[in-house]
């Protein structure tokens, strides 16, 4: 019944991403290329080593992954073939999917516009900072449905993008447990949704 829930919630999400249009990036990004390495066997392990520093209460109901790999409560693998599923759920244009190889999720089961974070991947010699800049845009270009996130935060960590939308109280946690748990974390975009 949880998994029938949780698929049901996850197709919701995915028609109201996919009714997302465009408008312009207003917005200055930061960025430096990732270089240091990080002890994490893959996206899902990485996002699973912060989301074990949240208290209890602490984390809202999330689902992770999606379709075949999804679980409940958890950060879950998101097979980086499905590029349309990326974009629409997890905001990371389908024409970027190509720079990664690896790809992982946590979503707010109620609403992904309360809490949406990703970790991705990035395939070698991907330019960090066209990555960022392409998600950043994406994410901003968004018309969004049921509520307008409060603001999006962008880390690299070593190789890896981690990318949230939401709440600004559960994304300002987040930067903090990202930062606690590995020093290679670079805050490259903090700002609120135009």
């Amino acid at each position: 019944m949880k998994k029938l829930l949780a698929l049901i919630l996850a197709g919701a999400m995915l028609l109201a991403f996919a009714a997302c249009g465009g408008n312009s990036d207003n917005g200055e990004t930061t960025t430096q290329a990732p270089v240091a390495q990080v002890d994490v066997a893959d996206a899902t392990d990485l996002l699973t080593k912060v989301w074990a520093s949240f208290g209890d209460d602490e984390k809202p109901f999330v689902m992770g992954g999606y379709g075949d790999t999804m679980v409940d409560g958890a950060p879950g693998k998101f097979d980086v073939s499905l590029a349309e599923d990326i974009d629409a759920m997890l905001g990371l244009p389908a024409a970027n999917v190509a720079d990664i190889d690896d790809a992982a999720s946590v979503i707010h089961a109620m609403n992904a516009n309360t809490f949406t974070c990703a970790a991705f991947h990035l395939n070698a010699g991907t330019d960090a900072a066209a990555f960022v800049d392409a998600l950043k845009a994406n994410l901003q270009a968004r018309q969004w449905m049921c509520g307008i996130p409060e603001k999006i935060l962008i880390v690299t960590v070593g190789d890896y993008v981690v990318s949230a939308f939401g709440a600004a109280d559960i994304l300002d946690n987040l930067n903090a447990k990202l930062g606690a748990q590995f020093s290679a974390a670079a805050v490259v975009v903090d700002e609120p949704i135009a």
